[in-house]
């Protein structure tokens, strides 16, 4: 995870990738620690619009950027929150942050 400006980064798996880009799965599911899910939380409730960036792992050059529409804690396990990123699935062009 990184957070540039009001883009938040995530890398998938080429499997996962595929299924987010395609519309399949506008989603993913991301365990955070602790410091992570206070930075995300205090970067969501001042980014509007928010937007997400997922790179393919398998193809770093391959990547995609929607509007985030939700962003929910929906467990913990081990110590880690379980977070759910939602985005529109309609992509806006990609530009740095």
């Amino acid at each position: 995870m990184k957070i540039h400006g009001n883009t938040i980064h995530f890398k998938s798996d080429g499997y996962w990738y595929a299924k987010e880009k395609s519309g399949k799965k506008p989603n993913t599911v991301r365990l955070l620690d602790p410091l992570q899910r206070s930075q995300v939380e205090q970067w969501f409730s001042t980014n509007d619009p928010a937007y997400i960036r997922i790179v393919n792992k398998d193809y770093e050059w391959e990547s995609f950027k929607c509007i985030l529409t939700d962003v929910s804690c929906v467990g913990q396990i081990a110590g880690y929150f379980v977070y759910v990123f939602s985005w529109y699935q309609r992509e806006v062009k990609y530009e740095e942050g």
